[in-house]
């Protein structure tokens, strides 16, 4: 981040960018090119292997009189047919190999060449995108921008080259038969359809791929920039709208609102195509019963901002954003834990309950002061009462994270971006009073209802025939005041609830309509009202319904007095207005459980009972508001929200009926959480995050792919990020982050006053896990800005589940029953110990990942100090004496026993030189006056057992030690562990071991007997060590030296770093 502008025309234009990558994504890249050059040495490395056997074994390309080998049939690989044939070829047979080998020998070098440059060149941009963070980029661009232009400009010139070579290579060979002539007419065919020639065509295509790849990047990056540029000047402006275009730029946002209206339909057609129209959504009306969801949509995604990140850098906030939630979730779980041994130990010592209700009350004196400060209406006192919070001491639990956006505050109808809503105490924890235990039975057993209004009661009802109109219809035993009598009513016992009873039942179910169920409760003596949560496609639009409505006319139907307005989320408040009318125009719940105020003594079966509603998810909201609205009427009742919508009731009304609405809620479960104002928390949380990262991208993606256990979470993330009130905000990045919060904070305060902002209703208890797979949980009271936040798990969705909460609720019923009792069954294991930084690798610092010190960019200091120069170097000269003294004619040497006598020739003859492939004869040239050496290759005939042993060990040597000079230059960009340096040293050890085994060569006949293959009858001494012994000599003492050296480079290490320090002093 941003994308990494090589070069541009002008500040208007955008120029040749990498988008959509990074300047630090483009490792990325360089992998992918990674793999192109495997598939290209793939193709290549045969052809050199063979090259090699052909050495190996004393043979030539070329055979004898000048003629290709390729071009005779084995048996005929050293002499011709005929006599015609072989003159005909002689003729021309200079012309004729050359032309082949010479083109040939031209491709397969610049080839390879080009393949190694171009890997240490993507090695070099690897490393340097690497440098700095996703804000602080530490002189990155400038890095990469050379060696980006480098790869384009001379790189692309090596692969002309290359194709070149290779396109004349085949003109040639088809023009003069591959260099065969007339040896063999069909070597074109035979030829083309061997595998050689297939791996060199794959090579060319590739090599063709590649060039042909950057001028189509070039031509789009340019038609782009000239695009980006004319589009915004008032030229092309102009001549596309002309005079209507303020009145097209005004329709646009409510032409993509319509658009993403329609969008929407469509994503509901298409549901309830898949669910083959079980769950309903045929009469759904897209740009009525969407508009909302659309509005909110586009103002989310359509955010004017000039954020220069990609995709890369939205992956990896999401990933770190969704650890820090996981660290969160596991400070709680332990924090529940310790709670509950503190709970167990204060009620087994009887220390709790003598000042629990004075120490514990939900309503005591700090916690209500915390309370108020959001809904004061004096800046003086809520500025002292907010100085008051501070000096709280703690009573529950803190939430740790950092900065929540939008805080309620309706003095100065602002939000507030710097406050920090995870540093929210807890209000307390649920303990053993009697009100506690009462409250949680009752939630207990009213979530059954709640649960059997989905599926449950419909399906027992349909069972038994009772059921009106199918599954949708309705059960109604009382339709008239003569049958209105509980032996008339369904009783539950083959459900569980012996003490339960359906007196009405109605599971009609569209954009206005929902399902809901009276219920008659005799063990609690209550009139339950149940509604259903969201379950069809119509369920889904209403709680897309969520723009706020002001609930003014609902107070006058209903006769309920509030100081101020209240407002309630729009889909939700629909739903309401029918059951209210519904239940209104059958009259069975007046008939049922009259009102206080209705002195008839005649009717109520159920007189005297309490009224409740409860429902989950989308019912549990209805429940809430449905409570406010029966308020007047039975001022007793009682709500029990489960999993309420996070955008349910203003802020008024959610605290003015915290005296009658509970809502339960269930650890990270979404649906609380849904409101406009969190997803602007959660995008600006996303953007924040990006610049607090203090390592660089590539290293926070493989901390991120690392398993890392829940008690290494905390200093992990410390690793990779900065604190709060550490970010560098001398950045673009944080600068234009600082002016797009002011922006969204000014659109926000208009679109959402205080006054109609949404939130949780009641007073609330939230749940959280101790074990979550045993479904152990811990409830706390919770204050409503605990729940600004989006969190990103797995659990998020899964805690939503109406089943679940029966049993976590039946659960924690059950743990307080028997801690009443004196008795701790549920408690848990000691609570982990952290690990500290033992479990995981510790990340370098900050110091170590700088252009100069982290990465090898352009002869840069190495990341572990000049000490690996030392063992890369000692590699290297050992390769290189190593290749160079095992191919030579002089390794070993062969003196006459008598000096004078003449081979062939005028000179005097001084002996012969021997090679493991070659053999060489050094005479005494008077002319020259000096010594001559005249190598030749070693007949292929003659076998050695000695000698193929001292070939196949020298080849070993060379097979690995060159990747270890490779991984010794690699450790000079990269950081290498002192684990793989040891690896490396036993390799060093064993190229040194084979290396040495080439001295085998002194125990062959060729030695201590007689040279057949040299046209002499002359004596020989043994052999001794020539030039070519003595230099494989020295390249075992470096091979073993390097050896040395790595083993124990982590000394070496501590040594310069002493030394530096020394010299710093």
């Amino acid at each position: 981040m941003p994308a990494l502008k090589l070069f541009g025309c002008g500040k208007n234009t955008r120029g040749f960018t990498t988008r959509p990558f990074a300047g630090d994504d483009l490792q990325i890249i360089c992998a992918l090119f990674g793999i192109y050059r495997i598939i290209q040495l793939a193709c290549l490395l045969p052809f050199w292997v063979k090259l090699y056997l052909y050495r190996l074994h004393g043979q030539s390309l070329i055979g004898p009189d000048n003629i290709p080998l390729w071009c005779l049939h084995p048996l005929e690989a050293y002499e011709f047919s005929t006599e015609e044939v072989k003159d005909a070829y002689q003729e021309n047979a200079k012309k004729y190999s050359t032309s082949m080998l010479v083109p040939f020998a031209f491709f397969l070098t610049v080839s390879m060449l080009y393949t190694f440059l171009d890997m240490g060149l993507s090695l070099a941009i690897w490393s340097a995108a690497s440098v700095g963070t996703p804000t602080e980029p530490m002189g990155r661009d400038k890095a990469l921008r050379s060696l980006i232009l480098i790869k384009i400009i001379f790189m692309n010139l090596m692969i002309f080259l290359v194709l070149t070579s290779g396109i004349f290579l085949v003109s040639a060979g088809r023009k003069y038969n591959y260099g065969c002539g007339m040896i063999n007419d069909n070597m074109i065919e035979e030829f083309e359809s061997t595998a050689w020639y297939k791996m060199f065509s794959v090579a060319m295509v590739t090599y063709a791929f590649e060039f042909l790849l950057w001028p189509c990047i070039l031509t789009n990056q340019i038609s782009a920039s000239i695009v980006y540029r004319y589009r915004r000047t008032a030229i092309l402006e102009n001549f596309l709208f002309h005079s209507k275009a303020g009145k097209i730029k005004e329709e646009l946002p409510q032409k993509r609102d319509k658009n993403t209206e329609a969008c929407l339909g469509w994503c509901c057609g298409f549901l309830r195509f898949l669910s083959c129209n079980r769950l309903g959504g045929g009469n759904i009306k897209a740009q009525s019963d969407l508009k909302d969801a659309a509005v909110a949509i586009m103002d989310f995604f359509n955010s004017d901002s000039n954020f220069d990140i990609v995709i890369s850098d939205l992956v990896i906030a999401f990933k770190l954003l969704g650890r820090l939630h996981r660290e969160r979730r596991y400070n709680l779980s332990q924090q529940a834990k310790s709670d509950e041994r503190e709970r167990t130990i204060c009620f087994a010592s009887n220390e709790g309950d003598s000042n629990a209700d004075e120490r514990l009350n939900h309503d005591d004196p700090e916690q209500a002061l915390v309370d108020e400060i959001y809904f004061s209406d004096e800046t003086e006192n809520l500025r002292l009462r907010a100085q008051s919070k501070d000096n709280l001491t703690t009573i529950g639990r803190t939430r740790r994270g950092y900065g929540d956006l939008l805080s309620v505050n309706i003095s100065n109808k602002s939000f507030d971006f710097s406050k920090d809503h995870h540093d929210v105490s807890k209000k307390r924890l649920l303990g053993q009073t009697e009100s506690d235990m009462r409250l949680i039975q009752q939630a207990a057993r009213f979530s059954h209802y709640a649960l059997g209004v989905y599926d449950i009661y419909p399906e027992a009802l349909m069972a038994t025939g009772r059921m009106d109109g199918g599954f949708k219809g309705l059960y109604h035993p009382s339709s008239d005041d003569s049958n209105l009598s509980l032996s008339n009513f369904f009783r539950m016992a083959e459900l569980g609830l012996q003490d339960s009873l359906i007196a009405f039942a109605s599971f009609r179910n569209d954009i206005l309509s929902t399902p809901y169920a009276i219920i008659v409760d005799e063990l609690e003596h209550a009139v339950v009202v149940a509604i259903r949560g969201t379950a069809s496609i119509e369920d889904l639009v209403t709680d897309l319904q969520l723009s706020p409505v002001s609930m003014e006319r609902v107070k006058q139907v209903c006769n309920f007095d509030a100081p101020m307005e209240y407002f309630s989320h729009r889909g939700i408040l629909t739903k309401c207005k029918w059951i209210y009318n519904d239940l209104h125009r059958r009259n069975i719940l007046s008939r049922l459980l009259p009102s206080h105020a209705d002195p008839d003594p005649r009717g109520g079966a159920c007189r005297g009972f309490q009224l409740v509603f409860t429902g989950h998810s989308l019912g549990a909201g209805c429940a809430a508001i449905l409570g406010t609205m029966y308020r007047p009427k039975y001022p007793d009742l009682q709500c029990f929200s489960y999993c309420p919508p996070g955008c349910t009731a203003s802020i008024r009304l959610a605290k003015d009926c915290e005296e009658y609405v509970t809502s339960i809620l269930v650890g990270n479960d979404i649906i609380p959480r849904v409101k406009v104002q969190n997803f602007e928390i959660l995008r600006y949380e996303c953007l924040l995050l990006l610049a607090r990262v203090k390592m660089p991208k590539i290293i926070v993606w493989k901390d991120l792919r690392k398993p890392c256990q829940n008690e290494d979470l905390e200093a992990r993330n410390k690793q990779l990020l900065y604190d709060k009130d550490e970010v560098p905000t001398h950045t673009p990045y944080f600068k234009e982050l600082d002016s797009y919060r002011n922006k969204r904070l000014t659109i926000m305060n208009e679109r959402f006053p205080p006054n109609i902002r949404l939130t949780i209703p009641g007073r609330i208890i939230h749940l959280i896990p101790k074990d979550r797979k045993k479904l152990n949980y811990l409830p706390y009271w919770e204050c409503r800005d605990a729940f600004h936040e989006l969190t990103i798990n797995a659990d998020a969705v899964g805690e939503h589940s109406m089943d679940k909460l029966v049993i976590i609720l039946q659960n924690i019923s059950a743990a307080y029953e028997v801690s009443l009792e004196g008795l701790n069954t549920l408690e848990d294991n000691e609570p982990y110990a952290s690990s500290g930084s033992n479990n995981f690798n510790t990340l370098p610092s900050q110091a170590q990942i700088t252009l100069d010190d982290r990465w090898f960019v352009l002869c840069a200091r190495p990341p572990r100090g000049y000490s690996t120069f030392i063992p890369t170097f000692l590699a290297l000269f050992g390769a290189g004496f190593s290749i160079t003294g095992n191919n030579m004619c002089s390794l070993f040497f062969r003196k006459v026993i008598e000096n004078g006598t003449q081979i062939d020739t005028a000179d005097k003859f001084l002996g012969v030189t021997l090679g493991l492939f070659s053999y060489g004869a050094e005479f005494y040239s008077e002319d020259h006056s000096d010594v001559i050496l005249r190598c030749a290759l070693t007949p292929s005939t003659i076998d050695d057992l000695y000698v193929d042993l001292a070939r196949g060990f020298s080849a070993l040597a060379l097979v690995v030690g060159i990747p270890l000079v490779a991984l010794f230059f690699f450790a000079n960009c990269m950081m290498f562990s002192d684990r793989a340096f040891r690896r490396i040293s036993l390799c060093l050890f064993l190229v040194t071991f084979f290396q040495s085994l080439i001295f085998l060569f002194l125990k062959s006949n060729r030695c201590k007997q007689h040279l057949d293959f040299i046209p002499t009858t002359l004596e020989f001494e043994t052999c001794r060590l020539d030039t070519g012994s003595r230099m494989a000599l020295v390249a075992s003492i470096l091979w073993f030296m390097s050896a040395i050296f790595t083993l124990f480079f982590d000394s070496a290490v501590k040594v310069e770093s002493r030394l530096a320090s020394y010299s710093a002093q």
